[in-house]
């Protein structure tokens, strides 16, 4: 075998082992992106909002203590969805229908 043949040989691997590792990465940054913490400039001081979606549940939940915002949290997992309703210290909301490809959350203050 001479050495451009086993250059030419490596260049798929190679490639293929670098798509695999980019596959990778984007995965890890759409899971993390989906839970991302995520408040506007006026409540980052006192509220915090963290969410979670994704193929096996869904969920969010809202903190508001010492703040006169009020937060109402959403999670919606295939069929099942939930509003929890205004509150002025926390929300939550959790839903979970197995495995689903259909799946969001998402906090609210007001």
């Amino acid at each position: 075998m001479s050495a451009t043949s086993a250059t030419r040989s490596l260049k798929p691997r190679l490639r293929t082992k670098m798509g695999m590792g980019l596959a990778t990465v984007g995965l890890l940054v759409g899971t993390v992106g989906a839970s991302v913490v995520v408040a506007g400039p006026a409540q980052a001081a006192c509220a915090s909002d963290a969410r979670k979606a994704d193929f096996w549940s869904s969920w969010a939940e809202a903190h508001t203590e010492d703040c006169s915002y009020w937060s109402n949290s959403y999670a919606q997992h295939g069929s099942r969805s939930i509003w929890s309703g205004w509150y002025s210290a926390w929300s939550r909301a959790s839903a979970d229908s197995g495995v689903s490809t259909s799946h969001s959350a998402k906090n609210v203050f007001s």
